[in-house]
């Protein structure tokens, strides 16, 4: 009971928003800055059910029920892309409560922010080029760096001449072990020089683990003439990690975690010069799912994304390793094909694809089994198109002839 009446108060002073829900996904509580990122805000209130606030949740209910197991001790859904901003979702459980917090936490809307702060911070903050000025140890100028910031200085031939206690202790090592040393012995670039202003360089730490540094190169002058470099190291493996999760997020479609219109095209611009290289065919089969509106309308918006990720899960269990399936708009899938011989030799893909729909219709719950039926359209390089955007909309076309005739 302690820790349900702290958490509000750590969460505010925190900045992070957070809910409360039961084991059937029940709201039981919500701070005031948690509907600010809901989808459905007319909805969000204490007795709602969960997955129609927050689409997110929809088709993670089981991994969320295992943390009653033990078998984790947090749920994270990360990188939810809201209002211009991504957001991670953490859950835990009460398990004497019986109830889950879910912890709302805002991250930076472009991670390069971070890395140009840091660069700010190294080169205007911290030390900046000095002519004629010998620098001292123990001066009250290198406290910040001291307390918070790798530093090390090499000569002109890349030997350490100095280190500062953060230094130390981050190797791991006596002073003695990294003076008269080479700086590449402990922090590895791609070349052995320190030739540029700035660069990335990795290092492992006292306990093995590598770490990415941004660092700041600063040459220092005594009369007139560079004499040493000042190495400034900040740790940006967390900022690569996010840029890393943003890359992926701007190529995936966050509900069904397939590859998304822009990164097709660009799969389908490798395919073919891929096919020219080895002289091969590949094909795409464009799948248009119908009456998703009105399953959104009967069941609910958390039925239509169960629906449409259950189609994925399908899809992707149907195609071969190195075949590709996307999801390009709402009810649209796109199979990208590779390594085809004939419009024959896919005719048992086309024929598992069209059975999906009576062998597996989504289970909704004990009650309730959603049919769906969905068209196809296919178009193969070279014969349909040349180009991605052309292949596309050939696949395209051939779907809505498909369904005018049927019609």
């Amino acid at each position: 009971m302690l820790k349900q009446k702290l958490i509000p108060l750590i969460c505010k002073k925190s900045g992070i928003s957070f809910l409360a829900f039961s084991l059937d996904f029940i709201i039981v509580y919500f701070d005031e800055d948690t509907s600010s990122i809901s989808d459905d805000k007319k909805h969000l209130r204490i007795g709602a059910d969960l997955r129609d606030c927050f689409w997110e949740f929809i088709g993670n209910e089981e991994s969320i029920l295992n943390l009653l197991q033990n078998t984790t001790l947090t749920f994270k859904i990360p990188m939810i892309f809201k209002n211009s901003y991504y957001y991670d979702i953490e859950v835990e459980v009460l398990k004497e409560e019986n109830i889950f917090l879910a912890y709302i936490i805002k991250k930076s809307e472009f991670s390069s922010h971070y890395l140009e702060a840091i660069q700010i911070l190294n080169k205007n903050t911290l030390i900046s080029q000095t002519t004629d000025v010998k620098i001292e140890k123990g001066k009250n100028y290198y406290n910040l760096i001291n307390q918070n910031i790798i530093r090390f200085h090499v000569d002109l031939d890349g030997i350490i001449l100095e280190v500062n206690s953060i230094c130390i202790y981050f190797l791991g090592k006596d002073e003695n072990e990294l003076l008269g040393k080479h700086f590449s012995k402990f922090f590895h670039t791609r070349e052995s020089k320190l030739n540029s202003q700035s660069k990335i360089i990795n290092a492992k730490d006292a306990q093995g683990k590598n770490i990415l540094f941004h660092a700041d190169i600063i040459p220092i002058q005594t009369d007139g003439h560079i004499t040493e470099n000042i190495i400034i190291c900040q740790d940006v493996t967390h900022i690569k990690k996010v840029e890393q999760e943003l890359d992926y997020a701007s190529s995936h479609d966050s509900l069904t975690g397939l590859v998304n219109r822009s990164y097709l095209l660009k799969k389908i611009d490798e395919s073919i010069i891929t096919s020219l290289e080895h002289k091969t065919n590949f094909t795409l089969c464009f799948i248009h799912l119908n009456n998703l509106n009105l399953i959104n309308k009967e069941y609910g918006y958390h039925a239509g994304d169960m629906l449409l990720k259950h189609l994925a899960h399908l899809l992707s269990d149907i195609v071969r390793s190195f075949d590709s399936v996307s999801r390009i708009s709402g009810n649209e899938f796109v199979l990208l094909l590779q390594e085809i011989e004939s419009i024959d030799s896919i005719k048992p893909t086309i024929n598992r694809i069209k059975n999906l729909e009576k062998e597996h219709p989504l289970v909704y719950n004990e009650d309730d089994i959603i049919k769906f039926t969905f068209s196809l359209g296919i178009s193969s390089y070279p014969s349909e198109g040349k180009d991605a955007k052309t292949l596309l909309t050939s696949a395209i076309k051939q779907n809505s002839k498909r369904e005018n005739n049927e019609k």
